[in-house]
């Protein structure tokens, strides 16, 4: 899914990752982007920071290195406010293992970050019903994959 639209075009892409996990998922993006177009940009936002579980996060996004993704910048903010330019990302991916407080206010974040033709991609567990619900309302058409047990990606 993500990755044939990445491969679609030989341009670069700016991909925002809201709620970086465990890091898994921003060392593949970022791997893929580096192979596809060096002037590609991955950032990553968190606000796992101060909660006892970036140690995991740091540990995983160091490794990603300059010569697979070059342009790639991590931060710890809101993910309600995250003062990013409106429309200003090709992708933008939810990759939420936690329950927000306010999920309504980051999907709509969200929206407002990427662009006119862009995509937007939501990567959840079971447990995140309110979330999915909310998705769903909010960004209309999309594409839904199930993954068994663990969760979904709905992909608009």
């Amino acid at each position: 899914m993500l990755l044939n639209y990445l491969v679609d075009s030989a341009r670069p892409k700016k991909i925002l990752e809201i709620g970086c996990a465990n890091g898994v998922l921003s060392h593949h993006v970022g791997t893929i982007l580096g192979a596809l177009n060096n002037d590609s940009l991955l950032y990553c936002i968190t606000n796992t920071i101060g909660n006892g579980t970036e140690d995991k996060w740091i540990e995983a996004i160091t490794r990603i290195n300059e010569e697979d993704m070059p342009r790639v910048a991590f931060a710890a903010v809101d993910y309600n406010q995250t003062c990013l330019m409106d429309k200003s990302f090709d992708v933008v991916i939810f990759n939420l293992s936690e329950n927000i407080e306010s999920p309504k206010s980051v999907i709509e974040e969200g929206i407002r970050l990427v662009k006119e033709e862009g995509k937007i991609m939501c990567l959840c567990n079971n447990q995140q019903w309110l979330f999915y619900d909310i998705f769903c309302a909010l960004v209309g058409q999309f594409d839904e994959y199930n993954l068994h047990e663990s969760g979904f990606i709905l992909m608009g």
